[in-house]
């Protein structure tokens, strides 16, 4: 039907009666309907605050993790220390031990320098004495004839 605007009415929707006994069967499946969803609802919940307590756990877990790794680093670092102090705590060891090494061996050297001094003196003297002893066994010069 056309109005006097020249437009198309609408219709107006049909209401049906629903009769009490389809009201009733109408609620009860709404609230069956409800139900589920909440309980579909419950069940995401729970699944969501698993996933977020897992999660949770997951970050404490790594946390610990880290402080265990960044304690370990530190004292990593603390022995590579200590073992640089002992190695130059050894090297210096060594400089006094070679330092040592090379008194004790200079001393030596005196000594047997001394004992060769000592030893050249006396072929000195004993060569000396030979000549001495040569010198007057030597004949008396021939005179004449």
């Amino acid at each position: 039907e056309e109005g006097a605007a020249g437009g198309v009415q609408e219709e107006e929707p049909v209401v049906v009666e629903m009769t009490p006994h389809e009201r009733i069967d109408f609620a009860h499946k709404q609230h069956m309907l409800a139900r589920m969803e909440r309980i579909a609802a419950r069940e995401e919940n729970k699944k969501a605050m698993q996933l977020q307590q897992e999660s949770v756990a997951l970050i404490q877990n790594g946390w610990e993790q880290h402080k265990t790794a960044e304690a370990g680093i530190v004292e990593a670092n603390e022995k590579v220390k200590e073992a640089e102090a002992m190695i130059a705590n050894a090297n210096k060891a060594m400089d006094v031990a070679n330092a040592h090494a090379q008194e004790v061996v200079a001393k030596k050297m005196d000594l047997v320098s001394e004992e060769f001094k000592a030893a050249a003196e006396e072929k000195t003297t004993q060569a000396e004495e030979y000549q001495a002893t040569a010198d007057s066994l030597e004949p008396p010069a021939e005179e004449g004839g």
